[in-house]
């Protein structure tokens, strides 16, 4: 069990490292580290609790992980997109 509370986060985003990230995604990289370091189960890296955390998230968030697709794809060129079974259907239709 790793206990944590807003005094040890604090602590731990307060290194003379900077995340390539900024605001909050910067935050998740840095515990996502705190966490690694210091967990019991050292083989667990800062990726694959990132990797956990954001699996157990979208898990039964389909709103928040078509949101994650779109942007994934759109980050990649100007032509990738993601479409929905819906808006695959929709078009076909019009």
């Amino acid at each position: 069990m790793l206990l944590m509370s807003g005094s040890v986060f604090a602590a731990g985003t307060e290194t003379a490292e900077e995340s390539k990230y900024s605001g909050e995604y910067g935050a998740f990289e840095q515990m996502a580290k705190y966490v690694a370091e210091r967990y019991i189960d050292d083989s667990l890296t800062e990726e694959e609790i990132m990797k956990q955390g954001l699996s157990k998230l979208l898990e039964n968030n389909d709103p928040l992980l078509v949101q994650l697709l779109k942007s994934m794809l759109e980050s990649l060129d100007d032509y990738s997109e993601f479409y929905t079974r819906r808006s695959i259907r929709h078009f076909r239709i019009n």
